[in-house]
């Protein structure tokens, strides 16, 4: 017997080898099946893939064979993947100086005939073979050969596309912890920077009362001042917060959503006046989506409506519309309200713009439009706004069919 060589690139294939994370949960049906028709396709009793590591091979998928470990030193796949751009077929192992005296010869499986064909990655790494085993001599005819050849490669994709989605669930895995981190930072932060500004507030109240007889008309606009920073500042926080949340929102399971039962309990929610006439179209469709994404869309887009509605007008309304085209579902949040300039409308869904000398009514800094279009691009989708000043606005919103 003679023991198997070490490859001249063993530390790199061992690296390989522990990339692919093979030495655990492999025991699948697809791996059992490529074994069983390799058995089938050379008449042979036992067949395995075996996985040559440091110092044991390991075999998985096996039929006709009880042991799932050997050592190293005894492997007629150690052999194999030395040269691992040609089958090892091996007709009578008896008589083979390598292997005539191994105990798996003289002994349990009682190897005579071994045909093992190497499991190669796309970098030239040998991490085992797909071998067939039996008993008695035999000899594999061309069309064995091809297919076992072919059957080899299969399982090499299944490695492959194992080790792709181990690492996209660790890859997702990290990015949830990433956003969880950030949420949790953010919400502190948020935390800590509302409960100075509600300090600021308070004294500046109480210094406000304390010497109500002594402060003059200038002193009285600084606390006035004061106090809308703060509240500018409160919203800028909240703000961050809802943009923050916005595209873990998006990575929440995706379920049908009846547009038609959903929409009435959006409206119904929101705080608008009665005054205000809010209605939707009966031909809303169902979506397979994010239920809490695209409620948000929607509120956003119905917020952002009654903020920017004339209160004071003649029958003041907002309407959700709703068109099936080829490709995408269109909605449309249509208001009669005062309308954005139209060289404003570029603008509205970038963060925190807002444009110069606003009146005070709408200073607020405001991210809804900046979470609608957001999540509509995660959507794959699409966002546009149609207005003119004084005569209300149209957002448009189209989602892809394909993803819907």
């Amino acid at each position: 017997m003679i023991k198997p060589a070490i490859p001249d690139n063993e530390k790199e294939r061992i690296a390989a080898f522990e990339a692919y994370n093979l030495w655990v949960e492999l025991e699948h049906k697809e791996f059992k099946e490529i074994v069983s028709m390799a058995a089938y396709v050379c008449d042979t009793p036992i067949s395995m893939i075996s996985l040559v590591a440091s110092e044991k091979q390991r075999f998985i998928g096996r039929i006709g064979l009880k042991e799932e470990y050997t050592s190293r030193d005894v492997s007629f796949c150690a052999h194999a993947i030395n040269n691992p751009h040609e089958p090892l077929l091996v007709e009578d192992a008896r008589k083979d100086e390598r292997f005539s005296g191994n105990p798996l010869v003289q002994g349990d499986p009682n190897i005579v005939f071994y045909a093992g064909f190497p499991l190669v990655t796309p970098d030239e790494y040998a991490l085992g073979t797909l071998c067939v085993i039996d008993s008695k001599p035999k000899k594999l005819n061309a069309e064995q050969i091809r297919i076992l050849t072919m059957l080899s490669n299969q399982v090499i994709r299944l490695f492959q596309l194992r080790k792709t989605v181990k690492n996209l669930e660790q890859n997702q895995e990290r990015l949830e912890e990433t956003v969880t981190s950030l949420e949790e930072y953010t919400s502190i932060i948020a935390h800590d920077l509302k409960t100075s500004l509600r300090s600021i507030e308070i004294a500046s109240e109480l210094l406000q009362k304390k010497n109500k007889d002594m402060v003059d008309t200038q002193c009285k606009e600084y606390f006035e001042t004061i106090q809308n920073e703060i509240g500018d500042s409160m919203v800028f926080i909240n703000g961050m917060l809802k943009f923050a949340q916005s595209v873990h929102t998006f990575q929440q399971d995706k379920s049908l959503v009846d547009m038609a039962k959903l929409m009435p309990t959006i409206i119904s929610k929101l705080p608008a006046p009665s005054t205000i006439e809010i209605t939707s179209a009966s031909n809303l469709p169902t979506l397979y989506t994010s239920r809490t994404a695209i409620q948000h869309i929607f509120e956003h887009l119905i917020q952002n409506s009654i903020k920017f509605i004339d209160k004071e007008k003649d029958h003041p309304s907002i309407h959700i519309k709703y068109k099936s085209k080829a490709k995408y579902h269109v909605f449309k949040v249509v208001d009669n309200g005062i309308g954005i300039e139209k060289n404003r409308q570029a603008a509205i869904f970038n963060l925190f713009a807002k444009k110069e000398n606003e009146s005070e009514d709408i200073n607020e800094i405001g991210v809804g439009l900046v979470i609608v279009n957001r999540l509509v691009n995660l959507l794959g989708g699409k966002t546009k706004v149609k207005s003119s000043v004084g005569k209300g606005a149209t957002f448009v919103i189209k989602i892809p069919k394909e993803v819907a």
